[in-house]
């Protein structure tokens, strides 16, 4: 009996010790001040519209006729006579890119769990249709009854463990950071997947007022994560701004990226910016 108690204490002090390890580790680092903040901010946005590789012959696959849904394809490096992977995370009902990519004779896994479809559905154009999301880690069922995965998961699970993925794209969103494409960008280079992806197409989400001091780390966050990329080969070839939502709320095309740069530091607005990236390092796997 008295060994039970001991045992019971000790594992107790254990679970305490380990939670107070736990919070201490996820104390923020301190608030950045305006100045940090808008400097931060300004290298990000320099970083966004710096182009690293020049893409000769470029088409623009998909989408309506506002442009919005569609993503580039850089000939310069697409084998069109080569079997190819494509991965397309947050479709919203509009498959448009997923099926141009699927009639150039990919493979195609397109992945929205917030869409009212079947789940392995398959369309005319032979995409195939998943009712999962993508996330940091595997969640069976969150709060809005969602399947997610990690990227190395849904590998695992379509069973493509040691194929190359040819063309990785994610439009997502998050409620708290606006994206998970920080999440998939860490994941990608933390597990070497980063090797065995051609084209990388995101849409980037900052979401303000920066002042608050999550948002303000956030191009923090962003820039290390691009560098990173660039590091292991990874060429910004196009920067689009999404700014067609605002367009059409308020019907006019003079609304541009630079009306939120003035206003993202202290009003709750959002940028958007879809960022496209070729892996000069790449080599087919197949």
């Amino acid at each position: 009996m008295a060994s039970t108690k001991l045992l019971l204490i000790t594992t107790c002090l254990v679970v305490l010790i380990l939670f107070e390890v736990v919070r201490k580790s996820r104390r923020t680092a301190p608030p950045m001040s305006r100045e940090e903040t808008a400097e931060a901010f300004e290298r990000l946005w320099n970083y966004v519209y710096d182009i690293k590789y020049e893409c000769s012959n470029m088409e623009m696959a998909g989408g309506r006729r506002d442009g919005d849904g569609a993503y580039p394809v850089c000939h310069d490096v697409w084998k069109s006579d080569s079997k190819c992977l494509v991965y397309s995370f947050g479709v919203g009902r509009d498959f448009s890119f997923d099926d141009v990519m699927g009639g150039k004779g990919c493979e195609v896994h397109s992945f929205d769990p917030s869409i009212e479809l079947e789940d392995g559905l398959v369309r005319e154009s032979g995409v195939k249709y998943h009712k999962v999301g993508i996330a940091s880690r595997d969640i069976e069922s969150n709060e809005y009854g969602w399947k997610l995965l990690t990227l190395a998961s849904v590998h695992r699970y379509l069973q493509h463990v040691g194929d190359c993925i040819e063309y990785l794209k994610v439009d997502t969103d998050d409620p708290v950071t606006g994206g998970f494409e920080d999440q998939v960008m860490r994941e990608i280079l933390e597990t070497g997947m980063h090797e065995r992806i051609q084209h990388f197409s995101m849409e980037v989400h900052l979401p303000g007022p920066l002042m608050q001091p999550d948002h303000g780390r956030r191009c923090n966050v962003l820039y290390d994560l691009f560098t990173r990329l660039e590091a292991v080969g990874y060429k910004l070839f196009i920067t689009t701004d999404n700014v067609r939502g605002a367009q059409h709320r308020r019907k006019t095309t003079s609304f541009t990226q630079l009306t939120k740069k003035h206003d993202i530091m202290d009003k709750k607005t959002r940028i958007y910016w879809e960022m496209s990236f070729i892996n000069t390092k790449f080599k087919p796997c197949r």
